[in-house]
């Protein structure tokens, strides 16, 4: 049984919903890891890792799009379906953007500790910002939508102190 047309509109809309959550959340642990490992001791060593891990994931996703379609679908990609996964790979750059503008806009304070947690606390704004949203178009009450924010901060969160679990390699 197939999708009406309404229902496959909103299954696209929550898929590249999800990618910018799924964004923000990977962007928050290449930031925590990078950091604390060394990778990063830079806003520009931090932006190439950030650009380099998104457009990874990017690629990744695309092309495990292409070998699922072919799996299941039996043919090539449509003009349609290539811009499909084209608006997907938008919504997951949107959360590099998030974290680019910051560090740009963090440059002033000439830090990179305050660069990363300005990085960091913008991501889990966006989180913030996209779990109310969500909850609010979903019909829940203001309280509501900020206890789904503030639930999708958490898991930012949990993201951020399990990468903070590097910093036991060193020691054993």
């Amino acid at each position: 049984m197939g999708l009406t047309v309404h229902e496959a509109d909103r299954h696209l809309r929550v898929q590249r919903a999800a990618l910018a959550v799924y964004g923000a959340m990977t962007l928050l642990a290449i930031t925590e890891a990078a950091t604390i490992k060394g990778v990063a001791e830079s806003p520009g060593s931090l932006s190439i890792v950030l650009i380099a891990g998104s457009l990874s994931v990017v690629i990744a996703h695309a092309w495990a799009s292409v070998v699922a379609h072919r799996l299941v679908a039996g043919r090539r990609f449509t003009r349609e379906e290539v811009l499909e996964e084209l608006w997907f790979a938008g919504s997951f750059l949107a959360a590099t953007a998030v974290a680019l503008i910051t560090i740009v806009a963090s440059l002033p304070w000439e830090s990179f500790d305050a660069t990363v947690s300005l990085t960091v606390a913008s991501l889990l704004g966006m989180l913030l910002v996209v779990g109310v949203a969500g909850a609010r178009r979903s019909g829940s009450g203001r309280a509501r939508a900020l206890a789904w924010g503030l639930l999708d901060v958490g898991v930012g969160m949990l993201i951020v102190l399990l990468k903070d679990l590097l910093t036991l390699i060193d020691t054993y």
